[in-house]
């Protein structure tokens, strides 16, 4: 058997069997407890892997105790206002979407692309299977926002601040990684770390690090709890 993420062998590994689930455990990675039936099975090595960084980035655990992964089950579509009450000019609408296609491979380990990416002149309420983009105005100060439905949501609501303080490439990729299911990290330069507003050293998009945990949250089902349960 592959660990097909670092294309290391896992020799050894005990498959223990109980009802649908199999806990697969080898020298060297995290033991996993899956429904998986596949002959693939991807474990998180111990060494060359930084965990605690991957609970920050996928699991939230900056903030708190570490969360179940909120990766999202799909490839989300994409809408966005354009010159209208709450829209962008075309100029920026087409800068973002070359942002999110270019983002969203990378986020997903090369599982989603950007494939639908909408504009129009009237609003629109966030549907599941979709990221609505909105120029607002932020009262409490901060560039972006997933708003009220979160990270990881599968009506996904991305609210931009218009005010021109704000550099709308960087916080609209750092945006885009909540509502692709992340959080924020205290790596200074990182493209999730939280303070994003006009400053020029923001990260437009994931560092190294980033896209390594990235792709490891996304060959994981949603719901996956710490440090590597499957639902």
């Amino acid at each position: 058997m592959t660990n097909t993420l670092t294309g290391a062998p896992v020799t050894g590994f005990t498959a223990l069997l109980n009802g649908p689930r199999v806990v697969i455990s080898a020298p060297g990675f995290i033991t996993r407890d899956t429904r998986s039936t596949a002959t693939k099975v991807d474990l998180f090595p111990t060494t060359a892997f930084d965990v605690e960084f991957y609970r920050q980035i996928a699991r939230g655990s900056v903030d708190g105790p570490p969360d179940p992964l909120y990766v999202l089950p799909f490839a989300p579509n994409f809408y966005m206002e354009v010159e209208g009450v709450k829209g962008f000019s075309k100029e920026t609408a087409a800068r973002l979407e070359a942002i999110a296609r270019k983002l969203l491979p990378i986020m997903t380990g090369g599982k989603f692309q950007a494939t639908v990416f909408e504009t129009g002149p009237t609003p629109r309420a966030p549907q599941s299977g979709w990221i609505v983009i909105e120029r607002t105005n932020l009262s409490t100060g901060l560039c972006g926002t997933v708003g009220e439905n979160g990270i990881g949501a599968f009506a996904g609501h991305i609210l931009l601040d218009s005010n021109n303080r704000c550099r709308l490439d960087p916080v609209f990729a750092h945006e885009l990684g909540h509502a692709m299911g992340f959080f924020h990290v205290d790596r200074v330069g990182s493209m999730m770390y939280p303070t994003q507003l006009s400053n020029l050293a923001a990260a437009d998009a994931p560092t190294e690090a980033e896209a390594r945990a990235m792709a490891f949250a996304y060959a994981r089902p949603r719901g996956n709890r710490d440090v590597d349960v499957d639902p």
